[in-house]
């Protein structure tokens, strides 16, 4: 599987490439409000100089946020999944995030075509049949050959 990282906009090749990062604050009463789930290249991976990567220096000074990571190899296959879902059962983050970062390590190809389901719509490579994002592997697979074939 391959994904797209959310800092560079390349992609993550294999999954010893790619990180799982969030901020963390603490709240009014003390509690950890975790935000801001990314997935990016893993600093020895990356194409960036600085690398892809939070800056926790920087994010600590404009809003006093820490950085939570984890390897992406954490959340890819069935182990992965429940670490996943577990951000679901505590509520980690906001629900359609937490979706949204479970679609994209889990359902092959949906990172690498997720950002072109509507110009896909609007093509007629596929008709949605579901909510938007929520596109089955033909579909998924249908949009991933359109964009290797060169889109128009």
């Amino acid at each position: 599987m391959q994904w797209i990282c959310d800092t560079c906009g390349g992609r993550i090749n294999s999954v010893k490439d790619g990180w799982v990062e969030w901020q963390a604050r603490h709240n009014e009463e003390g509690h950890w409000i975790k935000h801001s789930p990314r997935l990016v290249h893993h600093l020895p991976a990356s194409p960036l100089k600085g690398g892809c990567q939070y800056d926790g220096d920087h994010i600590f000074k404009n809003g006093r946020n820490i950085i939570g990571d984890m390897p992406l190899d954490n959340y890819v296959g069935t182990d992965g999944l429940i670490n996943l879902l577990e951000f679901l059962s505590d509520q980690s983050f906001e629900l359609e995030q937490t979706l949204e970062l479970i679609k994209r390590i889990q359902i092959p190809n949906y990172d690498l075509v997720r950002s072109y389901f509507d110009e896909a719509i609007g093509e007629g490579v596929f008709e949605p049949n579901a909510k938007p994002g929520y596109y089955g592997q033909d579909q998924i697979n249908r949009v991933k050959d359109w964009i290797d074939a060169g889109k128009p």
